[in-house]
């Protein structure tokens, strides 16, 4: 006769890796430092600021109707201001993302998209890497003036799109230093706008010779 065995011991052990198996969603920051009308002057191309959860943002405050739902609750880098910014000006800047503190590499792999390096992925798919705390050494990286990085082990600014929206539906990134403590350097900049401005131009070609097939085949 075969011993019998409990299947009580199994539950717990089902139950810890069906729990593994459960991705956890991303956590929502629930408090924001928003930016004062004082804080306006000191805004510059480079800053890095946090564009909050779309509820958070003032009641009125002007959103680039292009921006989804993932967009927001995510650092921004501002890319354009006007000469003389105010608090109610609209800026031009470009989401960041830290792929939930994963290579952009790791990243893609899980989505069946397969790349040698993560260099070549980010390039592909349209993201420059920034300087990072745990990695301030890496290559081709964004930096940052006075020696700073963002917080999470890795970083991306995606260079495929720019926004606009009113400054003071920003907030701070960072709560315990001055507003604009971080802000890339003049070269990484340079080389921000330029890849920002290359997408822009390429998806507009593409758009264009869309259109313009479609006015060829109505006629």
């Amino acid at each position: 006769m075969r011993p019998f065995i409990s299947n009580r011991k199994l539950v717990p052990t089902l139950t810890t890796a069906m729990k593994s198996l459960i991705q956890k969603p991303t956590p929502i920051m629930s408090i924001f430092k928003l930016l004062k009308p004082e804080d306006a002057s000191k805004i510059l191309p480079g800053a890095v600021m946090f564009l909050p959860p779309r509820e958070a943002i003032p009641k009125g405050a002007f959103t680039d109707h292009g921006l989804l739902d993932g967009a927001f609750n995510h650092p921004v880098v501002v890319l354009s201001i006007p000469v003389d910014v105010q608090y109610n000006s609209h800026v031009e800047f470009a989401i960041m993302t830290s792929f939930h503190g994963t290579a952009i590499k790791k990243h893609v792999a899980s989505k069946g998209m397969k790349y040698n390096t993560g260099n070549l992925a980010a390039h592909r798919l349209g993201y420059l890497r920034v300087a990072t705390e745990s990695k301030p050494f890496a290559k081709d990286t964004l930096k940052f003036r006075n020696g700073k990085a963002m917080k999470r082990d890795f970083c991306y600014v995606n260079v495929k799109k720019s926004y606009m929206i009113e400054l003071q539906a920003l907030s701070q990134y960072g709560f315990k230093e001055p507003v604009d403590a971080y802000r890339l350097t003049a070269h990484s900049m340079k080389k921000l706008c330029h890849a920002v401005h290359s997408e822009e131009r390429l998806a507009n070609a593409g758009r264009g010779k869309r259109q313009r097939k479609t006015v060829q085949e109505r006629e």
